[in-house]
């Protein structure tokens, strides 16, 4: 489900690193 990746994307806070991979690959997607 997209959705739960978009809503995971807007917390990085809870885990930097997790975070920084998820928003990489979010950025990926959108290209």
């Amino acid at each position: 489900n997209k959705e739960n990746v978009y809503g995971v994307q807007f917390h990085p806070e809870k885990s930097s690193k997790k975070g920084l991979h998820v928003l990489s690959n979010f950025v990926r997607i959108c290209k």
